[in-house]
Formats: C-alpha cells, sequence, structure tokens
C-alpha cells in the first residue's frame, strides 16, 4: 500500500475542507485600529499556515515574515517569507529585538508547553514591542475545538493572562 503524507496545514486548511473568506482582512483591519498598529511596523506571525493573515498584513503595510513548522506554509501561494521552525522547540532563526509585533492566532492551544515560543517571543520583539495573541474560545466552541487532534490545551482569558504576566507582559488588553 503506498502512502501519501500531507502536513498539518494542507490537510486541516484544504481549500475544499476549509474555503477561503475575507476574514483575515476584517481581522487584519479590526487589530490595526485595536492595537494602533502602523504599516511601517516589522511583523512576525508566528503559526502562519495558509499565510492568509500575513499576507493581509503585508497588504495592510506592514514589513512581514512567518514561520510555521510545515512546508506547505513556506512554500505559500503569495510568495511570502516564512522560514520552518517547530515553534515548540527550534530558536527563531531572528536576531534578538527584530520585530515591532509578534503575532500569532490558533497557535498556542496546540502546544503542551508553551516555554521556548514565549522565550523566543520575547527575544525577538522589540522593546516596547507588541504582542497579539488569539486563542479559540473553547468554552463557546468546543465541539471545533477538540475536533483538531492536534489541540493540546484550551486557554481561556485567565489562563493566558497569567501565562502572559509569568513571561514579564505587564501591559495586558
Amino acid at each position: 500500500m503506498e502512502r501519501d503524507q500531507n502536513d498539518y496545514v494542507s490537510t486541516i486548511y484544504d481549500e475544499l475542507r476549509t474555503p477561503k473568506t475575507d476574514y483575515p482582512k476584517k481581522l487584519i483591519e479590526y487589530l490595526s485600529k485595536r492595537f494602533d498598529l502602523q504599516g511601517n511596523m516589522k511583523l512576525l506571525e508566528l503559526g502562519c499556515g495558509r499565510c492568509e493573515f500575513l499576507f493581509e498584513f503585508q497588504n495592510y503595510g506592514f514589513e512581514c515574515k512567518g514561520l510555521d513548522r510545515d512546508i506547505s506554509s513556506v512554500q505559500n501561494e503569495y510568495n511570502l517569507e516564512v522560514k520552518q521552525c517547530d515553534l515548540a522547540n527550534d530558536v527563531f532563526p531572528y536576531n534578538d529585538e527584530s520585530f515591532d509585533v509578534v503575532y500569532h492566532k490558533s497557535v498556542l492551544e496546540h502546544m503542551y508547553n508553551p516555554e521556548n515560543l514565549m522565550r523566543e517571543t520575547i527575544r525577538v520583539l522589540k522593546p516596547g514591542g507588541k504582542l497579539i495573541i488569539l486563542t479559540p474560545d473553547w468554552h463557546t466552541q468546543w465541539k471545533n475545538f477538540f475536533e483538531d487532534f492536534t489541540h493540546s490545551r484550551p486557554y481561556d482569558v485567565m489562563a493566558l493572562s497569567d501565562l502572559l504576566k509569568i513571561y514579564g507582559f505587564n501591559s495586558l488588553s
């Protein structure tokens, strides 16, 4: 029996299963206003998947780079700079204090232990930089949350707040 192996992104985010929408553009517009982000900022997206959000950040004027473990993200259709990286274990391939913004959406809940991700985020984030983390609201989306076999830990506001405080983020909003 011959087997083809697909990575997480190309399986879970196959366009037939998960069609593209205008949600990334709307979310980037909202986040830019909500967190007073300027288009000329350097932004790193962790776990950028299909790169739709990274693409919209770039369209908004950000200088964008991405990290993801899956080769399909590196070989993205937008020709964005995405490097392959295991966020849970690898040193991020960027210099200290390289980014004004580090963003990740629906990544943290995939990690049993977020220590490396948090330590590396702090290292590459400029002093006064902004960290934007979005996680699924598993209280209202529990079925979707637990359908993904790679989800290892749900976060709520208190858990995320505690994590950020432990790693030195004092200004939370």
